[in-house]
């Protein structure tokens, strides 16, 4: 477990934080983490919101977004992902990331948190397409 966070709304999770390309251990370990705080500490997984945060969002052929998906299928717990880009421009907007207010959910279905991050914003964001992977996967 890389953190835990508790936000201004009480909203809590462990967080995992990966800079490489191996972002499915990513996903495995948030789930791991979710496994510990509910058996040492005894919070519910389903009142964890967990977050993912990455350099650039993973490739569309990664089995991270199959990972994802499949941990909300089978126990119901929605992993947000966001990457240091998209918190900078919050930073810059002088926003607060809080997936109680705005979920960051995204899977193999849609790969792509640009249009989370226009609505957290209330306005269109002014970058390229799949630029340096972002805000969508580049490939």
């Amino acid at each position: 477990m890389d953190a835990v966070y508790l936000s201004k709304r009480n909203s809590f999770g462990a967080v995992e934080v990966e800079f490489g390309k191996d972002t499915l251990d990513a996903s495995r370990g948030i789930l791991d983490d979710i496994a510990v705080l509910n058996t040492r500490y005894g919070i519910p997984k389903n009142d964890n919101r967990a977050v993912v945060v990455s350099l650039q969002l993973p490739n569309a052929r990664q089995g991270y977004w199959q990972v994802v998906k499949d941990i909300f299928k089978v126990e119901n717990i929605q992993i947000n992902t966001i990457t240091i880009g998209a918190l900078l421009i919050l930073l810059w907007n002088n926003e607060h990331f809080d997936p109680v207010d705005f979920s960051y959910y995204v899977d193999y279905d849609n790969m792509d948190i640009r249009s989370t991050l226009e609505r957290h914003l209330g306005r269109k964001i002014n970058l390229s397409d799949k630029l340096l992977g972002i805000l969508e996967p580049i490939k």
